[in-house]
């Protein structure tokens, strides 16, 4: 995600590496970020019900974060002026500035979880149970993208939950079904005496509808989300848990910084906007060569971490 934001905000060549990591942040991160927020919850409810208070706690400062980042880069790059009613609609969520919108899903699944967490938790007693309910949902949101809304109240309640035409809003109701997908990955699979198995026949057939997909012309597309989308962020999600336990974990002191983001990825994202966001402004927006483009990419990464570690501290080792 820093990568692609980084390239996406100063680079201006042409360098097929380059191009190919911002490709490959803007394919995987949100289906990668959602599948391991439904992961951990999956897992989590397996200990036994949620601390209400704790998880309302995480759930508000993660809003709290999207509120600041977003109104900050409301204030220098969208206000033109800024104004108070500006600031009111985005609180409102009437107005989500780009580099922020993704985050809104994250909270909304929290609250739809600590909602209907009873009805989840037998939900999830039978394996199919919540992928069915997130293929409908899926199938849903894709009818309801297509049907052309002008009310403008409507048609921002519209954009949060299935999406709206070419605004970049990731709809809670397109992207349950992975979110679905990782709840119950993490409260039947990964427990489970078939857990390899299930790992790597489940890489398989994402991997495979990856390949048979792009072969046969199909676009991977993000609003609303096609199954090619899909497909690649559960790819990749199955593939880091298959070669994490084949191949990673053999090397964990050399991935420490980056299992590191992982643990403070609100940190993460928070730090990383506003760093990027304020930087291109200050320079005019202009575009750079690869060689200033890596180098704020790595001066960005540093300062995240140091700002982390001022504020945080490390987790104890797992």
């Amino acid at each position: 995600m820093i990568v692609t934001h980084v390239n996406a905000f100063f680079y201006g060549g042409r360098l097929p590496l380059i191009n190919f990591w911002t490709w490959w942040g803007a394919t995987i991160c949100f289906v990668t970020f959602v599948f391991a927020y439904g992961l951990g919850y999956g897992i989590r409810l397996t200990r036994g019900p949620l601390d209400r208070r704790d998880t309302l706690k995480r759930l508000a400062v993660l809003l709290g974060g999207y509120l600041v980042v977003a109104s900050w880069i409301y204030w220098i790059w969208f206000g033109n002026p800024p104004t108070w009613s500006g600031f009111f609609k985005i609180f409102l969520f009437q107005e989500i500035p780009a580099f922020t919108e993704f985050m809104l899903a994250f909270f909304f699944y929290g609250i739809l979880l600590l909602t209907f967490e009873k009805w989840v938790a037998a939900a999830l007693r039978r394996i199919w149970v919540l992928p069915a309910i997130g293929l409908i949902s899926y199938i849903a949101s894709t009818i309801l993208y297509s049907i052309p809304v002008s009310n403008y109240y409507l048609v921002n309640i519209k954009s949060l939950f299935v999406g709206n035409l070419d605004w970049n809003r990731w709809g809670i109701i397109s992207y349950f079904i992975i979110f679905s997908l990782g709840l119950t990955f993490g409260y039947r699979l990964l427990e489970s005496n078939r857990k390899r198995a299930w790992q790597l026949g489940l890489f398989a057939i994402s991997s495979i509808t990856v390949f048979l997909l792009s072969q046969t012309g199909f676009y991977s597309e993000r609003w609303p989300p096609s199954v090619l989308y899909l497909a690649w962020g559960l790819a990749y999600s199955l593939g880091a848990l298959v070669a994490w336990d084949t191949v990673l974990a053999k090397v964990r002191l050399l991935l420490t910084p980056i299992v590191r983001i992982g643990h403070f990825a609100l940190d993460y994202f928070i730090f990383h906007t506003l760093l990027v966001v304020t930087l291109a402004d200050l320079i005019g927006y202009r575009r750079l060569e690869s060689g200033p483009t890596v180098a704020i990419f790595f001066g960005v990464i540093l300062a995240n971490y140091l700002i982390s570690r001022l504020i945080r501290k490390s987790p104890s080792p797992s």
